[in-house]
């Protein structure tokens, strides 16, 4: 065990989970005052528009998270920092011009997003979002590089600051204007979101100070540009973008289906929920975050079948002592976070943990998908998840409410990880069976 705990993936995955945990504490304690100050209608107009701006966060990747993630460990690992330099100038470059084409495209189409969500103040809620994607996008980059380089202080750096710049600029915005954003104010999740947009952009300046070295951003561009190209990119990146699409889609579908068939007050108990179960989230993202540019360098398949082996154990057990710990704790967790007005959130939060630790437990499994170029039936996997959970979802919201919703989340975990497990016992047979 102690030898286990000394090893590089142990120290990296504890700055990971740490740097998690603390930005999670942080914006835990924001969501609880949140959800105790604004009325249910209210904090449902806020989890609708933070749900839209994390799925323009991940529109607006394109796959190039994936792909600065795996080209730039892929180049260190040769010993080539000028090509990973190049990668990361590129992949900042593309992001930053996605995200404002996603605001225009927002502004452009905000009367059809508001009737499409069904909500009230929908425009200006939905522009606003937009407009926190543009300084996040430029954190996530930092994030991402500082992942490629294996440099988890930095990550946690970024991780930590982040969190704490939208909790001052929240708290700013309470401590000015606290009557009007209190219960009087209609207009009070649009201000959330306008001071989160603030709070991103200098959290977007921070990760440019910290990252913007290993880019070498003010740097000319040399031949390591040209080879580092972007067909370079984006040969990877093809797939990666579908990836990354699908699973900004299978994120935040449940949200925006809850609110267009149920409304705000049903959204907000479903966020409450949601919310609380995002602590499993939480160490899926550190799994991937640590276990990555692991994956990314593995050049053999016995290499792979070595790593999905331990991978699965770990998953396994992971997923249900953490899965089973919240849901058994839900009735604690749920009015202490919220209030006694979310009790309906508490069976809620039991269906959405087992959804998440089906998650943890497959998360070794889809990763080794990207050393084995199995990219192609990633996309596949991924796509059945999210048919499943929007056609369940379709049918299941509007019937059984938000037990309907979050049965079509475990269906849209499910699938994916069943799909996934078959793919490599044909894969790898008994390769991957452990030793008895």
């Amino acid at each position: 065990m102690r030898a286990l705990l000394r090893t590089a993936a142990a120290r990296d995955g504890a700055w990971v989970i740490g740097a998690q945990g603390l930005s999670a504490l942080v914006a835990l304690v924001v969501d609880a005052y949140l959800f105790h100050a604004l009325p249910k209608a209210q904090q449902g107009m806020l989890a609708t528009g933070l749900t839209f701006s994390a799925l323009l966060l991940q529109a607006s990747d394109l796959g190039l998270a994936l792909t600065t993630i795996r080209l730039g460990a892929k180049y260190f690992a040769d010993g080539r920092p000028d090509l990973a330099a190049a990668i990361f100038r590129k992949t900042l470059r593309y992001r930053v011009c996605f995200s404002f084409a996603l605001l225009g495209l927002t502004c452009l189409f905000a009367g059809t997003l508001e009737r499409a969500l069904n909500l009230e103040s929908g425009r200006a809620v939905a522009q606003a979002a937009a407009a926190a994607v543009i300084g996040n996008a430029v954190v996530w980059w930092g994030v991402d590089v500082s992942q490629a380089r294996r440099a988890f202080r930095a990550y946690a750096l970024q991780q930590v600051a982040a969190a704490l710049l939208k909790a001052a600029a929240i708290g700013a915005l309470f401590f000015l204007y606290g009557g009007i954003v209190g219960a009087s104010s209609p207009d009070a999740p649009f201000k959330i979101l306008l001071s989160i947009a603030v709070a991103n952009l200098l959290s977007g300046l921070l990760s440019l100070k910290i990252e913007g070295p290993s880019a070498r951003l003010f740097g000319a561009d040399g031949m390591a540009s040209k080879v580092a190209s972007t067909p370079d990119i984006f040969q990877f990146g093809a797939f990666a973008c579908a990836i990354s699409l699908l699973v900004a889609l299978s994120s935040n579908a449940d949200v925006l289906l809850v609110q267009h068939y149920l409304g705000e007050e049903d959204t907000a108990v479903f966020a409450c929920a949601r919310r609380l179960a995002m602590a499993l989230n939480l160490l899926a993202t550190a799994c991937i975050t640590v276990l990555l540019p692991r994956a990314a360098a593995l050049n053999s398949r016995a290499e792979c079948a070595a790593y999905l082996r331990k991978g699965l154990k770990a998953g396994i057990l992971l997923g249900v002592v953490t899965a089973g710990g919240l849901a058994l704790a839900a009735e604690i967790l749920v009015p202490l976070f919220g209030g006694a007005k979310y009790m309906a959130s508490i069976p809620i939060l039991r269906w959405l943990c087992i959804a998440h630790g089906v998650g943890i437990a497959s998360t070794p499994l889809l990763l080794v998908f990207y050393p084995l170029r199995r990219e192609a039936a990633l996309v596949f996997i991924y796509a059945a998840g999210l048919l499943a959970l929007a056609a369940l979802g379709v049918f299941w919201t509007p019937v059984y409410k938000l037990d309907g919703a979050a049965w079509a989340v475990i269906a849209g975990k499910f699938i994916p990880a069943l799909l996934a497990a078959a793919f490599l016992l044909r894969e790898f047979g008994r390769e991957v069976t452990p030793a008895t």
